[in-house]
């Protein structure tokens, strides 16, 4: 019923990031608590920075490459060949995909 998600420090470079819930409440069942946030756990990603992919957009597809990953809880990060950034919400193959620019002769 209440819910506080503040960040009071940041860590030093030398410190695991890690974060904890801590439930307060009877009867809690900890294994369904347990398994509904391991059901929420992001995959790893399928396209490193700098990488050339494709992304849906009204107009088609549009070709990139990715300059940035988890930014503002978005997986990507895009900068278009226009020079436009988009921020890419999912990493799923109808929004992006990867993609092999030819090869210069």
């Amino acid at each position: 019923m209440i819910f506080a998600g503040e960040f009071t420090t940041n860590w030093k470079p030398t410190e695991e990031r890690m974060s904890r819930f801590v439930f307060i409440g009877r009867n809690l069942n900890k294994a369904e608590l347990e398994a509904g946030f391991v059901a929420c756990r992001a995959s790893e990603l399928r396209f490193p920075i700098g990488r050339w992919v494709e992304c849906k957009s009204k107009q088609g597809w549009v070709k990139g490459t990715v300059v940035n990953l988890w930014e503002n809880g978005d997986p990507y990060t895009v900068k278009l060949i226009n020079g436009a950034q988009v921020c890419v919400q999912t990493d799923d193959d109808t929004i992006i995909r990867g993609y092999q620019p030819p090869k210069k002769k």
